[in-house]
């Protein structure tokens, strides 16, 4: 999409930080790069771990894929016998302790929430991100693009040739389709499930008003800051992301380097900007609250 709007993109480094007091492996950090090589050596002290681990998630017979596409991940899990490992971050295995933090962030929910989630979703994802360590045996490296210089190029990209109406209060739209006395061809919906019914209601069918209720929402918060505490001790473990998963903590904490990030930018010290950060950061420059859907396997078969 990026490319036909003629939307430059650059590449970016991949690397990671994994770190924090529930690790099962004495508080050290579990790095990963873009470099599949790398990521080999890295995992040698965690071989057969990470040998466990593939052989459930990528080792699939007919009839494990059959219940995976059934499955929670919880109930992957324990099937597997996770169970007693990943129903907080406190984990005896590496592989899955990384897992659990890394989808954490990823989906913007707790470790519980994520054990709700179609198993599909998240094997699915790891296989297509080539994520399988028994195949990690030459130098490939793995790339991340993004916008440059900013996401604000995408939006105003999108936006071209549109005329845009800010500030106006939308709904309740009818079967014609008619907005602030304009009627459309179409009319997408674009905001949280609980406000489609008011946005919308004629054109709902019968049952629909229960189930955008019953969509899960989990609350989120990023700050962008300079509080170098909330990053790994030793500073030669810093990266791209850094992902720290505590005792008594419900979800993980990443925190985005972004001088790393953006290294053509010119940044007045170090800054980062962290999601669900464990204490509040000195030296805030800018925080936000926002809400993300939170899948179940319910929500899976309803939608």
């Amino acid at each position: 999409l990026t490319e036909s709007l003629g939307v430059e993109r650059v590449a970016t480094v991949v690397d990671s930080c994994c770190y924090g007091t529930s690790a099962p492996f004495s508080g050290e950090c579990c790095h990963f790069s873009s470099s599949a090589y790398k990521n080999v050596l890295a995992a040698i002290p965690h071989l057969r771990d990470a040998w466990r681990f593939a052989q459930r998630a990528f080792g699939k017979t007919p009839a494990r894929s059959a219940k995976d596409k059934t499955e929670t991940w919880g109930e992957w899990l324990d099937r597997h016998e996770y169970e007693s490992e990943c129903k907080q971050a406190g984990s005896q295995s590496t592989a899955m302790w990384v897992v659990m933090g890394q989808f954490s962030w990823f989906l913007s929910c707790s470790y519980e929430q994520l054990r709700g989630y179609p198993a599909k979703v998240i094997l699915d994802f790891l296989d297509s991100n080539d994520m399988d360590p028994r195949k990690m045996t030459s130098d490939s490296t793995t790339t991340l693009f993004r916008v440059h210089p900013s996401v604000s190029a995408f939006a105003h990209a999108l936006a071209y040739g549109s005329e845009v109406r800010l500030g106006k209060a939308v709904g309740p739209i009818g079967p014609d389709r008619v907005i602030d006395g304009v009627a459309y061809d179409r009319v997408v919906i674009a905001t949280e499930a609980r406000a489609v019914p008011k946005v919308a209601p004629s054109v709902l069918v019968n049952g629909a008003t229960d189930l955008f209720n019953s969509i899960q929402y989990q609350p989120s918060s990023i700050v962008i800051h300079q509080d170098a505490s909330l990053m790994p001790t030793r500073r030669s473990d810093w990266r791209l992301f850094n992902i720290q998963q505590d005792e008594g903590q419900d979800m993980c904490q990443l925190t985005v380097w972004m001088n790393l990030y953006y290294p053509e930018a010119t940044f007045d010290g170090d800054v980062f900007q962290t999601w669900n950060p464990f204490k509040r950061p000195a030296n805030v420059l800018k925080d936000a609250n926002f809400l993300r859907v939170v899948h179940t396997k319910a929500t899976a078969q309803q939608l």
